[in-house]
């Protein structure tokens, strides 16, 4: 779905952004392309600056390395969670500046993507604390305003995690700003083994055993109506080139 810019939603008078709630889960991302052949003076300088400049929320920096899908190779630093009042109260000195600036971008060959995405916490399956350090991150182009319909499916879909109790959890987020139109929304998924990708779990039968028989062709046609484009990519965390995630 395209998103409409904040321009336009000036000029019509609302806004569709939502940026107006006080407590809400967001996070900063973009991903960054090493320079491979500088790869161990990156790493090296992205330590010490997250370790030195971003170790503490809302300002905290993880990085992660992309395993699958279009962006593999490349890192994905996520910093938060962090609201848009918090961004403004945020230091950045000259040092941290100059680090970033002369330490890490010189072994850099790209910065790419960046955005704000933002947790709905209603469409989300979550477990309290619960962090693998591995997750998949499917992302969702959605044709033009349709978002309500796809989140109304998110909310079936949910239905059906919470009445069978799936040990599998999720949290969805949108992202704040107009970007990529294959990326209007993201599901993260948690694992923490390999295996847990040989399950064999009936999804279809579960499904139809909440909302009634033949409901999940009625989903797979809204889906086909709504989805525009999905892809996934698996991403694993790096503790050792992120901030605030000593080991105990």
């Amino acid at each position: 779905m395209k998103k409409l810019s904040l321009l336009f939603v000036a000029i019509i008078g609302f806004s569709v952004l939502s940026f107006a709630q006080e407590s809400y889960t967001m996070y900063k991302t973009v991903y960054l392309t090493p320079d491979y052949e500088n790869l161990k003076d990156l790493g090296k300088a992205m330590a010490e600056y997250t370790q030195t400049y971003r170790n503490e929320e809302p300002s905290q920096t993880g990085v992660w390395v992309v395993y699958t899908g279009p962006n593999t190779g490349k890192w994905f630093l996520t910093t938060g969670s962090i609201t848009f009042t918090q961004m403004d109260d945020i230091e950045y000195s000259e040092e941290q500046r100059d680090h970033w600036l002369f330490e890490v971008m010189p072994n850099v060959e790209e910065l790419s993507d960046g955005e704000f995405w933002r947790k709905d916490e209603k469409a989300s399956y979550e477990k309290e604390d619960y962090f693998t350090g591995k997750e998949v991150l499917s992302f969702f182009g959605l044709k033009d305003f349709e978002e309500y319909r796809f989140k109304e499916m998110l909310n079936q879909v949910k239905k059906v995690y919470e009445e069978k109790e799936y040990d599998n959890y999720y949290s969805v987020y949108y992202p704040q700003f107009k970007g990529c139109d294959k990326r209007d929304v993201v599901i993260v998924g948690l694992f923490e083994k390999w295996a847990e990708f040989d399950d064999d779990r009936n999804f279809k039968s579960d499904f139809e055993d909440v909302h009634g028989e033949g409901s999940w062709s009625k989903f797979m046609r809204e889906y086909q109506d709504v989805v525009e484009s999905n892809y996934d990519e698996l991403i694993f965390f790096v503790p050792e080139l992120s901030g605030g995630y000593e080991e105990e």
